[in-house]
């Protein structure tokens, strides 16, 4: 639960102390703790369109979640929610 859509990218990472999941659909990204299930935050906007891909990976020293969508967007955010540079 969560989407409005059906989930087009799935993937599963490390973040800060934690595991999570990424999922990606309808025009946002979501943050789900792995071992809990339960959302980690609220969704993940800035996409105009369908998010077909999702990464969770390190950049420097901080934790990343990458999205790309049908917009011919990519976001690259800190895995803080809300953090997009």
């Amino acid at each position: 639960a969560g989407h409005d859509d059906e989930v087009t990218a799935v993937a599963i990472g490390r973040a800060g102390d934690r595991d999570i999941i990424v999922s990606g659909s309808d025009k946002t990204v979501r943050v789900w703790d792995a071992v809990t299930s339960a959302p980690a935050g609220g969704p993940l906007a800035g996409h105009d369109d369908e998010v077909t891909a999702v990464a969770i990976g390190r950049a420097g020293d901080r934790d990343i979640i990458v999205s790309g969508s049908n917009d011919r967007t990519v976001l690259v955010r800190d895995h803080r929610p809300g953090i997009c540079f």
